[in-house]
């Protein structure tokens, strides 16, 4: 298993614009360097898609915007089906990353051959 893999980190938003700004701050700053982001907006009526706005430009971000609610499950699968990565973890819109969080638990798999 090579030690520089894609990895994707998923977050799935639905009215989270206070939290989503510092969630994708966090994703992007982190020590591990080969990582996407897809982020899936769910229809959200709060003011996200203005947070998202920020971010369109960003090379290591893809923004998903469904035209109608689909829920949880629907927009994970969403962003799994557009996933690079040879792993993908999920970051919840109202929580961050450590900065070294890819790194320490890519660390942990890569020594597991079936992981």
């Amino acid at each position: 298993m090579s030690n520089n893999q894609l990895i994707t980190i998923y977050i799935t938003n639905f009215n989270y614009s206070n939290y989503l700004d510092k969630a994708i701050k966090s994703a992007l700053g982190q020590t591990y360097k080969n990582f996407e982001i897809i982020i899936v907006d769910d229809n959200s009526k709060d003011n996200s898609k203005q947070v998202l706005k920020k971010y369109e430009h960003n090379k290591k971000i893809s923004i998903i915007y469904n035209q109608s609610q689909k829920g949880l499950i629907r927009s994970a699968n969403i962003a799994i089906s557009k996933s690079k990565g040879s792993f993908f973890l999920r970051l919840d819109a109202d929580d961050y990353l450590h900065k070294d969080a890819i790194k320490t638990m890519f660390g942990m798999i890569k020594n597991v051959p079936n992981a």
